[in-house]
């Protein structure tokens, strides 16, 4: 664990079952080595571990408490932020927070979370990312109104998910039988 050499370090990372090593490696100052000592099962995941890949990996754990849920929602890291937005068990208030986030991938990952609260969803039906208003149109209980709307979108990929969803109106569907894009036309 003493090498100079990342590539030793990260190696015996990966190997070692010796814990005090292995929490040593896991606060390595090289990303190698951290991301390696994360990738061990040996190493004890903490929400309060140094290594945010350790972190990240945590954050896909499919039995986390809530505590340790909300502990991860503001973790510095936003590859933590990120895996979390995605996680199961994301309560509610959480999902409506990463909605109202600037990053894009927050949002989509609210976006698409069963817990986003339908209103937080219409919200998100206006979202300047394309990705994120096609997102939404997956939900299962949008408002007749709100996919009418969507219909519309100035994004083929958008209008193509709109098409496909079995409770757009038939005017609607006619229409976008009709579009421009035939990727739209073909759904």
């Amino acid at each position: 664990p003493d090498s100079e050499n990342e590539y030793i370090r990260a190696h015996i990372a990966r190997i070692t079952t010796d814990q005090s090593v292995l929490e040593r490696l896991s606060a390595d100052w090289h990303w190698r080595v951290r991301e390696a000592a994360a990738e061990n099962p040996a190493l004890n995941l903490r929400v309060d571990s140094v290594n945010e890949y350790a972190r990240r990996k945590l954050a896909h754990h499919p039995t986390l408490s809530e505590s340790q849920i909300r502990s991860l929602a503001v973790d510095p890291d936003m590859g933590v932020q990120k895996a979390i937005a995605q996680h199961p068990s994301l309560p509610s208030d959480l999902a409506v927070e990463f909605a109202k986030r600037a990053d894009k991938d927050l949002r989509l990952a609210a976006a698409q979370h069963p817990s986003l609260p339908i209103e937080w969803c219409q919200r998100l039906a206006f979202d300047e990312d394309w990705q994120i208003r096609q997102a939404v149109i997956y939900r299962d209980s949008l408002q007749p109104s709100l996919i009418r709307q969507m219909a519309y979108d100035s994004d083929s990929d958008v209008r193509r998910a709109v098409a496909m969803n079995p409770q757009l109106p038939l005017r609607e569907l006619h229409m976008l039988d009709k579009d421009v894009q035939s990727s739209v036309r073909a759904a």
